[in-house]
């Protein structure tokens, strides 16, 4: 407990966050965990850390998610809900590079390197950046094809020429 209790302040941070200030959240919180790692007795096991880390990805897509809005996405305002996504997709490649960069030091200045199972660290992670990817492709959908602006009004239907143009014009219309 002694040394889980040095992540505190920055758990805390982390859990107030919002996706753009999580990344300087983060090289903090990394040093606790590799003063946890070098310093424990019974803390510092391949498979506790890993399971830490993991926690701390979780936590970063529970913060990524309470921003983003489903509801806007389909019926508000497009535009922001596409800034949202951008920013979660930011932090979470963020939270991979900063690992890296800590794991490539410890590796570079000391004989024990962090060799935790960075796929089980980083799954979920992954799979979230590639729905907050998959979301951007529905709002560009809302704005090409459901006209979609800011504030989730909608473009004027295209005029549409021919002797069907009216009829076409109507079935966009809805």
């Amino acid at each position: 407990m002694r040394f889980l209790s040095t992540l505190t302040k920055s758990c805390t941070e982390l859990s107030e966050a919002d996706p753009q200030s999580i990344p300087s959240i983060l090289p903090n919180l990394l040093l606790y965990v590799r003063l946890i790692w070098s310093n424990s007795k019974h803390y510092n096991t391949k498979e506790r850390i890993t399971s830490l880390l993991r926690k701390v990805s979780h936590e970063i897509i529970k913060r990524c998610c309470a921003k983003i809005s489903l509801e806007d996405i389909f019926h508000g305002d497009v535009y922001a809900s596409m800034l949202v996504l951008h920013e979660s997709i930011r932090c979470g490649e963020s939270w991979k590079a900063i690992y890296k960069k800590t794991s490539d030091h410890i590796a570079k200045f000391t004989k024990k390197t962090w060799d935790f199972d960075q796929s089980s660290i980083f799954a979920q992670i992954d799979a979230f950046v590639q729905r907050c990817r998959d979301l951007i492709e529905v709002c560009e959908g809302q704005i090409q094809f459901a006209r979609k602006i800011s504030g989730g009004s909608k473009l004027d239907i295209p005029i549409f020429g021919g002797s069907k143009g009216a009829e076409i014009a109507k079935g966009y219309d809805y």
